[in-house]
């Protein structure tokens, strides 16, 4: 495919010259209002906060859409014998160790991008990082949060934005009487064990996998998933990953539109403040076999801190988006990740003893649930400050191992660079410099640790740790700093950033709640200023609102002027159904209960199709 062929492209009255990865291809055309490139956390965010305030959005992934698309294979795979839909375009499956496994190129569900200093991680599919992650929910430190985003309103987070994060991510904690009693998290109940006996605060973590479902793989006979080594590859069952939350709402207004194997070539702007996007569909094996051009009036970037910096940094290399500053591609890094390792952890030489009477017995766990639950908090460390994430090892047979991922601060962030000679396209400036800081604290970690409890350093990882891996990618389009406080790039109104590229490197732990804490501020204020906002109802004493020109609710009718309804549904904030009406017969009006309608934001939903917000205050 020619990749670097020029024509000329004419939209909405303006002509430019644009990078043209599609000499041999007819085009498709197509415009809409709003489109959101990525599936991930900021563009689930983006695409179910528009349509709850009544605004249509085409999204695109460059993944598959598992769920529905008839060319996704699966059950999905588990770490111990991965087929081909485990891994992105690859021959070889690339799990952080291990990759013995080979099988013909698929678009799977992980991704690695490798560099010479730094291995970075993504998902491939509708709902981006949130297929393959471990699903730890984790609020950042306050005062972190402030060092790292100053400039934004910290009370307004933990107040609003966080919670309402973690609510329509429905985050739950596993419950203690289960954890203490499940051979699943024995291996967890070491690491803390051993964690506090070396002088560390260990804290329990919040989760997007449910639990009671968990239990029921265990007890129940519920199909197993998180019990069956199933995380990185991606999990059947009992994972809230982003298709069963934000996206599942955002779809079930019929206002979001999600096109798969789209991948995202070219962005170039035209005169009019709209943008041409140039898009390479692709099948199961990378393969393009069309392309179209959609030209969007507001175009929203998803597509994580490595694709969506990439194609702003390509966008202002050829000229296709004039405006662009010299911001672009500054503040990236991998959020301090490290992986360390322990050996003949909890041994015959060695037992844990949890002072509670707990017979724990010999080794870390012949069964390993993929979930994480634990962390030790050592962040106040003046020194050494990191957090840890006890992670599984689930094996199928007991290794006597310990395994973490340590976070730490970036003091020295790096830079992404659009690179065009490399096959990502970007290249991130990432040095010695910039983490050896984050080795010298596993040595300490895994010293500590092993001096404490015995044990030695894994040989799994090079002197027990591996600063090359990343889970973590943040940075590249920074808040405050490539754009406003609100994601709007520089020098641009309809052009905005909602992903992991708002944060600049760092944030102290697993990062996603706090992505989709900055894309609920960001697009709440987008919404607001740039769109008009959502229609404002005031509910006071005579009950008579007018919440839309053909919709208006008075007493205790709802009447739709003009329209015939078949179906009536309106939904909460939360997506719970409070009217659920059928068979209407064309009726233009309907009677509720206001009673039943506490304050809060109501959506409508009209013979399938939303209609209109409306707020009862």
């Amino acid at each position: 495919m020619e990749r670097r062929n020029f024509i000329k492209m004419s939209a909405c009255g303006s002509a430019v010259m644009m990078t043209n990865p599609f000499r041999w291809f007819s085009t498709q055309n197509e415009t809409v209002d709003n489109l959101i490139i990525g599936s991930g956390y900021g563009s689930a965010v983006t695409a179910l906060r528009l349509a709850q305030a009544g605004h249509s959005s085409t999204m695109l992934e460059m993944g598959l859409d598992w769920d529905n698309n008839p060319e996704a294979i699966k059950p999905f795979s588990n770490m111990l014998l991965p087929g081909k839909n485990s891994t992105w375009l690859s021959n070889q499956s690339k799990a952080p160790f291990l990759n013995i496994y080979f099988f013909e190129k698929y678009t799977g569900i992980l991704d690695r991008w490798d560099y010479d200093n730094v291995k970075v991680y993504m998902g491939r599919g509708v709902g981006g990082g949130s297929l393959v992650n471990g699903g730890m929910s984790v609020t950042p430190k306050r005062e972190y949060f402030e060092e790292i985003l100053p400039h934004l309103d910290s009370e307004d987070f933990y107040q609003k934005y966080f919670p309402l994060a973690n609510q329509t991510l429905e985050i739950n904690v596993i419950p203690d009487e289960y954890y203490k009693k499940s051979d699943y998290y024995k291996f967890s109940r070491v690491g803390t064990t051993e964690a506090r006996k070396a002088g560390y605060k260990t804290v329990k973590v919040p989760n997007v996998y449910d639990f009671d479902y968990m239990q029921q793989e265990e007890y129940d006979g519920a199909p197993k998933s998180a019990l069956a080594q199933e995380v990185i590859y991606g999990n059947n069952y009992g994972k809230k990953s982003l298709d069963k939350t934000y996206l599942k709402q955002a779809k079930d207004t019929g206002l979001l539109n999600i096109l798969d194997l789209h991948k995202v070539e070219t962005i170039t702007e035209n005169t009019d403040g709209s943008f041409n996007v140039a898009v390479a569909i692709i099948d199961t094996k990378g393969e393009t076999v069309a392309q179209k051009v959609i030209t969007a009036k507001r175009l929203f970037m998803g597509a994580g801190s490595l694709g969506s910096t990439k194609l702003l940094l390509k966008a202002k290399a050829q000229g296709t988006l004039k405006k662009l500053d010299d911001n672009i591609g500054k503040g990236w890094g991998n959020n301090g990740n490290i992986m360390a390792g322990r050996l003949l952890v909890n041994s015959l030489l060695n037992p844990v003893d949890t002072g509670e009477g707990d017979i724990i017995g010999t080794g870390t766990g012949l069964k390993q649930s993929t979930i994480p639950v634990d962390g030790i908090d050592n962040w106040d460390d003046p020194d050494k400050p990191y957090f840890v994430e006890i992670a599984p090892f689930p094996t199928g047979v007991e290794t006597f191992a310990s395994l973490y991922l340590l976070i730490n601060k970036l003091p020295k962030l790096g830079e992404l660079k659009y690179a065009p000679a490399n096959e990502y396209e970007v290249e991130p400036s990432w040095e010695k410099e910039h983490f050896e800081h984050t080795e010298a604290h596993a040595d300490h970690f895994l010293e500590n640790m092993n001096t404490t409890n015995g044990g030695t350093k894994t040989a799994i990882f090079p002197q027990g740790r591996a600063a090359d891996i990343c889970y973590h990618p943040l940075g590249g389009m920074v808040n405050g700093m490539a754009t406003n406080e609100y994601g709007r790039v520089n020098n641009y109104n309809n052009l905005y950033v909602m992903d992991g590229a708002q944060i600049p490197g760092t944030i102290g732990v697993n990062p996603y709640v706090t992505i989709t804490a900055v894309a609920e501020h960001n697009i709440e204020n987008i919404i607001k200023k740039d769109m008009g906002g959502a229609t404002g109802i005031s509910m006071g004493s005579k009950r008579q609102l007018s919440i839309a020109p053909s919709f208006v609710l008075k007493g205790r009718t709802v009447t739709l002027k003009g329209m015939a309804m078949n179906e009536l549904i309106i939904m909460n904030e939360q997506g719970q159904t409070i009217v659920d009406a059928k068979n209407l017969n064309g009726s233009k009006s309907y009677h509720i209960q206001t009673e039943d309608f506490s304050s809060g934001n109501y959506f409508v939903v009209v013979n399938g199709k939303h209609h209109q917000r409306f707020i009862i205050q």
